[in-house]
């Protein structure tokens, strides 16, 4: 039964699955309608229709998006492909390209930040056309006149000519990356091809020297298609699917569509109903502005329906709730008539437990019997020690978004319920064609602690000395609690701001280990602190001075804890006495007398 653009099917191929989107375009040129690549295109390999994808994105910046008033069609279709996908576990790498192709998005997970003002695809969304690919001043662009091209009087300077579009470049980048599915669309033909083969007439860098305006004769229209489905061979060897869409109203013809299947495959989808994620090698979109919703068909095709879940929680030394690896969600659906498991592989029952990944995420995808059943999920996370499930007096402890094919967003949001044996749960309920994605967090039991010993030396001393004694308290500060403190400062009553004893460039306390400024666990710091010794002459005993010392730190949760020690010194003034007595001798006069 036909779901919009998209066909499903009940049988599902599963594994890993990485996709590559290529939006692509050209100039609109006329181009003579023969010959057919001379390069055989290779066998397209089949792709793992599941969710966790991968996804490079590459946007056609050439002249004839711009014509067709359709940039912003194609950079809404881009932000609407990539917010489908968005905390599924996929990840994604964005391109642009006209003459010269560019990446805009180095390979990153597609979730909410990078989604956001400052995010890596927000940033490369708004940067498609903005500008287009500019030619680097090593690179000299060629239009062909006539001729063989394989001399150079066949071509002339055109280093301005920037928006031709290169099938050959964006493939070629594309293939260094390609993953399970390159899905490429284009409004037209290709019209330039990069100087990279022996046997070219200019520099084949890298980068390469560029020739556009190669749909002008038969002859170099023919070296343009071979060059295009080398490259779009060489994703494939690469393990990639090719799916090409073609938009709009240009490639309404035998020619064009012909020139897709030497890229893609020979299965053509005319309309959104014959479309099969996993037969259709090119598919035919006639309006730009329909562009947006078929990709997100697209999506829906591969990922629904599906829970995706990714845990988000505080750690010891982070109150910050952050993506966290290493714990086993289990996820139990209810679907009248059953359902097969597509993730994870291999998955067989009425239940699945995935541990989370290093970014956070467990993926679940099932394949209804009755493809319009609504289904229900339980999910069940199994608690680790020191940890309290949700968000305590923060906020919802679970938020759930279900997407589906028009953009729409379904929004479940609640409260974790405790149940036996260390684990937590919630319900959902009614999740149909729709890819779902929920943060489930969890909170850290804080426990800080901090203790302080002191010494003082010597422990006796004169209080009289000119110049004074001088007294010396050392401090150590260790934390016997279950989390790093940070701020840690020592204070005595007596001398003041203890001094820390440090070492290292840039210089940090001995103690510090890590060099990280929080007291870890595992860590012992020192401080210091020197004052005079005085006492007043009057005193007849040696006078015992006590002094205190503070230590205090904060958790990462906030909260302040202290610590005491104190230690004392005898000051002693010695007591001197004098007698004066009076000397008395005999006089002695001169020898002999």
């Amino acid at each position: 039964m036909a779901r919009g653009w998209v066909k499903r099917c009940s049988a599902r191929t599963t594994g890993a699955g990485i996709i590559a989107v290529l939006l692509a375009s050209m100039l609109v040129i006329a181009v003579p309608a023969e010959p057919a690549a001379a390069a055989e295109p290779a066998p397209n390999p089949s792709i793992p229709a599941q969710c966790g994808l991968g996804v490079t994105l590459v946007l056609d910046a050439s002249g004839s998006v711009q014509q067709s008033n359709a940039v912003g069609a194609v950079r809404t279709a881009a932000e609407s492909f990539l917010t489908a996908f968005s905390d599924t576990g996929s990840t994604a790498r964005v391109l642009q390209f006209a003459s010269l192709s560019e990446q805009l998005a180095p390979r990153a997970t597609v979730d909410a930040a990078s989604l956001a003002p400052n995010g890596a695809f927000r940033e490369a969304i708004d940067g498609y056309y903005n500008p287009i690919p500019q030619r680097p001043a090593s690179v000299a662009i060629k239009s062909f006149n006539s001729g063989n091209p394989a001399n150079a009087g066949s071509w002339s300077s055109a280093n301005s000519s920037t928006q031709y579009t290169n099938w050959d470049q964006s493939f070629s980048q594309a293939s260094t990356d390609a993953g399970d599915l390159v899905v490429y669309v284009t409004d037209g033909d290709p019209t330039a091809y990069d100087f990279d083969r022996a046997g070219d007439p200019f520099d084949p860098g890298p980068p390469p020297d560029v020739g556009v305006g190669t749909n002008r004769n038969s002859t170099v229209l023919g070296v343009t298609m071979d060059r295009a489905v080398e490259s779009a061979n060489a994703a494939k060897a690469a393990g990639a699917r090719v799916l090409a869409l073609g938009v709009g109203a240009a490639l309404q013809n035998s020619d064009s569509q012909q020139r897709l299947t030497q890229i893609a495959g020979p299965n053509i989808a005319r309309s959104m109903a014959e479309f099969d994620i996993e037969t259709t090698d090119v598919a035919l979109v006639s309006d730009f502005d329909d562009l947006a919703q078929a990709v997100r068909e697209l999506v829906l095709d591969l990922c629904s329906p599906s829970l995706t879940i990714r845990k988000l929680a505080q750690s010891a030394s982070d109150g910050s709730y952050q993506p966290a690896e290493g714990w086993d969600m289990t996820v139990e659906p209810t679907v009248p008539g059953g359902f097969g498991w597509v993730l994870p592989t291999g998955a067989a029952g009425p239940t699945a437990t995935v541990t989370t990944s290093r970014a956070g995420f467990a993926s679940f995808q099932w394949e209804p019997i009755d493809e319009d059943a609504l289904s229900g999920a339980r999910v069940t996370e199994d608690l680790h020690a020191d940890f309290t499930p949700g968000r305590p007096g923060a906020g919802n402890d679970f938020r759930c978004e279900f997407k589906n094919a028009d953009g729409e967003v379904r929004v479940v949001t609640g409260e974790l319920a405790a149940d036996a044996q260390d684990s937590a749960s919630f319900e959902l309920t009614g999740i149909g064609n729709e890819i779902g994605t929920c943060s489930v967090y969890n909170s850290f039991d804080y426990a800080p602690d901090i203790l302080i010993t002191k010494v003082n030396s010597p422990a006796t001393l004169r209080g009289d000395l000119v110049p004074l004694a001088t007294v010396r308290s050392d401090y150590v500060v260790t934390n016997p609690g279950n989390t790093p403190l940070a701020d840690v400062a020592v204070t005595d009553d007596k001398c003041g701001p203890g001094v820390p004893v440090v070492a290292g460039t840039p210089p940090v306390n001995v103690g510090d280990s890590n060099a990280d400024l929080r007291l870890d666990t595992t860590e012992s710091w020192q401080h210091f602190c020197e004052r005079p010794a005085r006492a007043s002459n009057a005193l007849t005993a040696p006078v015992n001075i006590v002094n205190t010392a503070e230590a205090q730190g904060r958790d990462p949760a906030g909260t302040v804890v202290t610590g005491t020690a104190t230690d004392d010194v005898d000051v002693y003034i010695p007591a001197l006495g004098l007698e004066a007595r009076e000397w008395r001798g005999r006089r002695h006069g001169p020898l002999g007398q």
